[in-house]
């Protein structure tokens, strides 16, 4: 099934609706593993739906109520991360079945991260430049509720802070990306800080953390 942008069979307006459709891994380990997140965009208050996806990368919900959804999933590049984040928003009031392809965004650019030897382990987002990410980090996964976040998240990893990382080719465009260290320091929650920046299909961007996550900078 390799449907890209999502194809509607057609059914009853305002009758319920289904999704189905394949993930394609952003890599080639088989102990990688992908969950598909539904929930709702209207203003209706209810749990978000996650579908289990199958040894084929096949997922399938049951009937929803009719109404505008958000279809999520994060593809892990390697076990640990890093993940692109993926989102589509489906219009359901239509009804009918709503078939996706969920796959590894198209990308061509190229962005390091530099570190200073007592950096502590961190956690980065790249988000839409717009995004509203909370300033501290109980906040912050309180706003991610989960391991694969809101639709401003494009791309995230985590690391040990030790060491220079190339990340896996990225979108092209505009972004803020976002750091902080995922644990506490003595008494202190861990600050969030952010960035602007800018990935072109030339040249590579460079993200520079310096005094102990406190300063972004890039080049």
């Amino acid at each position: 099934m390799d449907i890209d942008p999502p194809r509607v069979r057609t059914g009853t307006e305002g009758g319920p609706f289904m999704v189905r459709g394949r993930v394609e891994p952003a890599g080639s380990d088989a102990r990688l593993h992908h969950r598909v997140r539904i929930q709702r965009i209207d203003g209706v208050e209810e749990p978000p739906v996650l579908l289990p996806v199958y040894g084929d990368g096949g997922f399938r919900s049951k009937q929803l109520k009719s109404g505008e959804v958000l279809v999520s999933c994060r593809l892990p590049i390697a076990l640990q991360g890093p993940w692109y984040h993926w989102h589509q928003v489906i219009d359901g009031t239509g009804g009918g079945v709503h078939e996706l392809l969920v796959r590894p965004p198209d990308a061509a650019a190229r962005m390091v991260i530099e570190v200073e030897p007592d950096t502590p382990p961190f956690l980065m987002l790249l988000t839409s430049p717009d995004a509203q990410v909370p300033p501290r980090l109980n906040r912050l996964m309180a706003w991610l509720k989960d391991d694969i976040g809101p639709k401003e998240i494009s791309f995230s990893l985590q690391s040990d802070g030790q060491s220079k990382l190339r990340l896996p080719p990225l979108p092209v465009g505009r972004y803020k990306a976002w750091v902080v260290a995922n644990k506490a320091s003595g008494s202190l929650a861990p600050e969030v800080r952010g960035v602007e920046l800018e990935l072109k299909s030339e040249g590579t961007v460079t993200l520079s953390l310096t005094n102990r996550l406190v300063t972004l900078s890039v080049r």
